[in-house]
């Protein structure tokens, strides 16, 4: 069986020399670790994969596809450098053999921050499952430690395997020359593109109905925090609708706490997260690296809509009363502009936990995007709700 490390690049894969496996492993993008090297992160790879979970791969693997996998049919397994976080370094994970191929993604933390932040969003994914199967977050296999040494020091690298979203891209806001701005798909097959107007609804659409689908009306948890910065939400599946989903998620908790379980409680935890998650939307970092930036275009009607066909669905499932997007609805057109402007005040102090620059982008376009809210929300028609199982 064949081990090979690779480097994945916008030009194809590169096969790193051994002078590239001495150079430093990177914590971050722009933090070199003091004595770690990237050859001995590829080796923990290894290592964590072939010697700590070699069962759990050949299980994960039979999962995949529902074909079993044997060791003796796996001829090679490729460990491909993808991405380096602010948390996180990213591997994707090939096996191939006679009849068979699969990939996964390699979760790698190393710091103790984000050895955390990995172990909860590890135990975030398997809640939701648990709570909505047909969800749009990755499956998670098999999380672990793998101790590495160099000379007389030691480090731990946590990993976590889970399921490659095979076809889906990031997507992040750019401007042309002009300073127009747009929206571009990152296909590292086909290459980059701009998303059309039809294409950019949907995809916000389908993240709103995503992110409402994991709502629970009982305790008001939500998936939080999410960034389109950080690449939260990818796209696929083109030919005919694009499918929409999220990669991880970080935590599951209330984004502010209103204590009752009464009708009007319900509303105001619901009001507040249609509010936050539609500043939210608007919200990325320019070509997914520069100043952080607030999307224009058309995006509060997708928000809008895929929020009410997501609370349809749910009064369907019975996770909400009957009535509900009925009364949400006319909860949000008894909202003046002033008062809406009011009804942000307790977000604020959540917005201020992303730093100044996200706050002061906020903060200057909330008057006109409250001012497009209640324009949306006086024409705004609701659909039936689906019928049958």
């Amino acid at each position: 069986m064949i081990i090979s490390f690779l480097f994945s690049s916008p030009d194809g894969d590169i096969s790193p020399s051994a002078e590239d496996l001495e150079k430093p492993f990177l914590i971050s993008p722009s933090m070199p670790h003091p004595y770690l090297a990237l050859g001995d992160y590829f080796n923990a790879a290894r290592s964590f994969l072939l010697e700590d979970h070699w069962d759990g791969l050949l299980n994960a693997s039979h999962d995949q596809t529902g074909k079993p996998c044997r060791e003796e049919e796996i001829r090679k397994i490729i460990i491909r450098s993808e991405k380096q976080g602010a948390f996180y370094h990213v591997a994707s994970v090939e096996i191939e053999g006679r009849e068979i191929s699969r990939k996964f993604s390699l979760v790698a933390a190393m710091t103790e921050k984000s050895r955390a932040v990995l172990e909860r969003e590890c135990e975030t994914l398997g809640f939701l499952h648990n709570r909505r199967p047909s969800s749009t977050l990755p499956r998670i296999y098999f999380r672990g430690d793998r101790d590495i040494v160099r000379g007389n020091q030691k480090e731990t690298f946590s990993f976590l395997l889970e399921e490659w979203l095979e076809g889906y891209h990031e997507w992040h806001v750019t401007r042309d020359g002009t300073g127009r701005q747009y929206l571009n798909i990152w296909d590292q097959g086909k290459g980059y593109y701009t998303a059309s107007d039809k294409l950019f609804f949907q995809l916000f659409h389908q993240a709103a109905r995503t992110l409402t689908l994991l709502y629970d009306p009982e305790t008001a948890c939500q998936v939080r925090p999410w960034h389109h910065a950080a690449g939260d939400f990818v796209i696929g599946n083109l030919k005919d609708e694009p499918s929409i989903r999220l990669t991880t998620a970080r935590g599951y908790e209330p984004l502010l706490t209103l204590p009752g379980k009464s009708p009007e409680k319900t509303l105001a935890n619901l009001l507040f997260f249609f509010l936050d998650m539609g500043v939210r939307m608007r919200l990325d970092r320019l070509d997914g690296v520069s100043e952080v930036t607030w999307i224009e275009g058309n995006i509060l009607a997708a928000v809008m809509e895929g929020f009410f066909a997501a609370l349809n669905t749910m009064i369907h499932e019975g996770y909400f009363r009957e009535t509900i997007a009925r009364d949400f609805l006319d909860l949000l057109k008894s909202f003046s502009p002033p008062e809406l402007i009011s009804a942000f005040e307790p977000l604020i102090e959540t917005y201020q936990q992303g730093g100044q620059e996200e706050l002061t982008i906020i903060m200057e376009n909330l008057p006109g995007h409250v001012e497009e809210l209640c324009s949306l929300k006086e024409n705004f028609a609701l659909s039936n709700p689906p019928s049958g199982s």
